[in-house]
């Protein structure tokens, strides 16, 4: 592990989530649950509350609407908020105000620990970057759907900066990351392979050429998956990042 760069990154990341949660970086600390109003400017509006744990605290950071509600109905323990009652509950008292919603899964977050080299394609691959006529092609047909988003995710696509593809010796794209900027400093790499190419080698090339671009922006680089996406952690451990929060919330459908 680079002690420094993961020191950088990982304090970047606390700095930036605290700052769209609307909470000072100690209660990521406090061995506690900790609620705070939602700011008005935050990075996923969809988002009417969002709970998140760097592993020694939860802060549940929710639209002042429902404040009253969470301060009444939290659960005691604060890692507590993350299971499915307490999400729920919040859906349902979002619903109430007449929004439709509903509890998300749990995602992990991975800050970088260890810089990214070059890392040789299988032979009759090869690695190109995709522009935003590209990225704008392909996210239409859904094929790259955890790097590009869906066709209907306006926010996602406006924040994409850059694509890293790979093509086969058909030229047939294979596998792909995307890089969205935060506009805080920091640049969240979406990771996708399509299945008929999957266990040839293609993921950590593709990620680690994302992740070395983006430092070379003087941006920070981070990974995110679903926590049930084992595959998805372990490409991300095998390209130097380590696991560093929890994430989950209530979004409006």
């Amino acid at each position: 592990m680079d002690r420094q760069l993961w020191a950088h990154c990982s304090g970047a990341i606390r700095r930036t989530q605290a700052a769209d949660l609307g909470c000072d970086e100690a209660a990521f600390d406090s061995n506690e649950l900790v609620v705070v109003a939602r700011p008005a400017k935050v990075l996923c509006p969809e988002y009417a509350g969002l709970v998140v744990s760097f592993g020694t605290g939860t802060v549940v950071s929710v639209e002042e609407p429902y404040l009253d509600w969470v301060n009444a109905n939290h659960p005691k323990k604060h890692w507590w908020a993350f299971n499915p009652a307490f999400l729920g509950g919040l859906a349902a008292e979002v619903g109430r105000s007449g929004q439709a919603a509903d509890g998300r899964s749990a995602a992990l977050g991975f800050a970088l620990a260890e810089r990214p080299g070059p890392l040789p394609l299988p032979p009759d691959f090869r690695l190109a970057p995709g522009d935003k006529a590209w990225m704008r092609e392909w996210r239409a047909g859904e094929q790259f759907h955890n790097a590009l988003g869906d066709a209907d995710e306006g926010d996602w696509f406006e924040r994409l900066r850059t694509a890293f593809v790979v093509f086969d010796e058909h030229g047939e794209a294979a596998a792909a990351t995307a890089v969205a900027d935060d506009g805080n400093g920091c640049m969240e790499i979406g990771l996708d392979v399509r299945r008929a190419w999957r266990g040839k080698g293609l993921a950590r090339p593709v990620t680690l050429a994302a992740s070395a671009w983006v430092l070379e922006q003087g941006a920070v680089p981070y990974y995110t998956c679903n926590a049930a996406n084992v595959r998805s952690h372990l490409v991300a451990e095998s390209c130097g990042y380590r696991a560093l929060w929890s994430v989950t919330g209530v979004a409006r459908a």
